[in-house]
């Protein structure tokens, strides 16, 4: 299984984590790299599948006014 890296802001750790949950994903939340970012280690078979989620992730974070 391959891990990859997504690196987000802090407000947006709530939607992330609910659509890698639904999806099944298992991960490991890390501090960083710099303040009020979270490095998601996300395992996942490819980069391809984890894409449409993380993808999700963003549209629904971009429309959230948390931020």
């Amino acid at each position: 299984m391959k891990k990859a890296a997504v690196v987000i802001d802090e407000w947006k750790l709530s939607i992330f984590t609910k659509i890698l949950d639904n999806a099944g994903f298992k991960y490991e939340q890390f501090k960083g790299p710099t303040l009020d970012c979270i490095t998601l280690k996300v395992q996942t078979e490819t980069i391809a599948k984890l894409q449409p989620f993380v993808a999700k992730a963003n549209a629904k974070a971009a429309k959230s006014k948390a931020h």
